[in-house]
């Protein structure tokens, strides 16, 4: 009997979800989801309007698999808890962050010649970076 309690125990938690969606909003989505799961979902109401469209073609596939297949291009992570689908911002990576904070730091400086004479309309850039910096000295 005890087993038989835990095979319906993990059936229950081992939910596939079938859902196909074509331009569709993430909030459509996940009231889907939520129909199929019977999980709520819980989100700031900001955080769906920077969403992507979504875009899968899903057939009985674990609710994990599924969740990581919606998310997988956006900007938002999802976390279960219990019987909640919780919805949040991905957080940077150490890479991002690090990149971001170089980022942030303003090049100042003097461009001259060999001679220290000020050179005009100079353009500088940063080696591996697109981003590029003009350069016209003071008259």
């Amino acid at each position: 009997m005890t087993s038989c309690l835990l095979q319906v125990g993990a059936a229950g938690f081992a939910q596939t979800i079938t859902l196909s969606a074509k331009n569709t909003t993430l909030e459509q989505v996940m009231k889907k989801i939520k129909l199929q799961s019977g999980l709520a979902v819980l989100y700031g109401s900001d955080l769906l309007d920077q969403a992507k469209v979504v875009n899968v073609n899903l057939k009985n596939v674990q609710l994990t698999a599924a969740l990581d297949e919606i998310f997988k291009s956006q900007s938002l992570t999802y976390e279960v808890h219990e019987k909640t689908i919780v919805i949040t911002r991905k957080k940077p990576s150490y890479v991002d962050r690090i990149l971001a904070a170089f980022n942030a730091i303003d090049i100042k400086g003097h461009v001259t010649n060999a001679q220290n004479n000020s050179l005009a309309s100079v353009n500088v850039s940063i080696k591996g970076s697109k981003k590029k910096y003009g350069y016209w000295p003071e008259r």
